[in-house]
């Protein structure tokens, strides 16, 4: 395998990884948000 083609698998590995955080981040703030929605529902803050 050269190092050119290692560098590029690498590359894409290392692209799908960051895809799947950007998702899991995405995913994290929409369930923040919708229990940040539930507890102001619950108890005005003040």
């Amino acid at each position: 395998m050269s190092q050119a083609s290692h560098s590029a698998h690498f590359l894409q590995q290392a692209q799908h990884a960051i895809l799947q955080r950007q998702h899991l981040i995405n995913l994290l703030e929409e369930m923040i948000s919708q229990f940040k929605d539930a507890t102001l529902l619950k108890q005005p803050l003040k």
